[in-house]
């Protein structure tokens, strides 16, 4: 996979620390066949359709959370330079419209690809600190996957949860968006 460069951005409490990670196409497919080979909490599956949407590829960015108490919302708001409280609704929605979410397909691959070892996708933090991506749905709903590396046996746990959690989350943490395929 190729890498590429774009400019990076700093904001306020999101650093972006690497970007290119190349990001593929991915048809439609049911939930049920994402994360085979990973532990998954049982209300994953509970609260998303039953099918993943197929999603145009892209670019992965990974931004760091520079300070502790963020929620997902505001993480999204940062995320998508909103100047003025945006409801749940409306933050999935432009989420969306500006292609910053992933499927849950684009997510699985992505985890696959770094514990087969592929390079730059070490971006993945895999020192028990969680990977956030925003995820869509097939009916435009948006939830975070929560995927860690755990200290058993069982490897990567990976868990859902609502934009709208009001969890806040410290500084380590890694919020994963996707950007348009541009001139590729």
């Amino acid at each position: 996979m190729k890498k590429h460069n774009i400019m990076i951005q700093v904001k306020s409490f999101l650093r972006v620390e690497e970007t290119g990670i190349l990001v593929s196409k991915t048809n439609r497919v049911k939930t049920s066949n994402c994360f085979k080979r990973r532990f998954v909490y049982s209300e994953f599956f509970k609260k998303i359709t039953s099918h993943s949407p197929a999603t145009e590829g892209g670019l992965a960015v990974c931004s760091v959370i520079t300070e502790d108490g963020h929620t997902f919302m505001e993480m999204a708001h940062e995320l998508l330079s909103l100047k003025t409280p945006q409801d749940q609704f409306s933050v999935s929605k432009l989420l969306i419209a500006e292609k910053k979410t992933f499927s849950l397909k684009q997510v699985d691959e992505l985890q696959e690809r770094f514990a087969a070892g592929e390079t730059g996708i070490g971006l993945i933090a895999n020192n028990r600190y969680a990977n956030f991506f925003f995820i869509h749905d097939d009916e435009g709903h948006v939830f975070v996957v929560i995927m860690y590396e755990h200290i058993s046996e069982i490897n990567w746990m990976v868990r859902m949860s609502e934009i709208s959690d009001n969890r806040k989350w410290r500084s380590g943490y890694r919020l994963f968006s996707r950007e348009p395929k541009k001139d590729i």
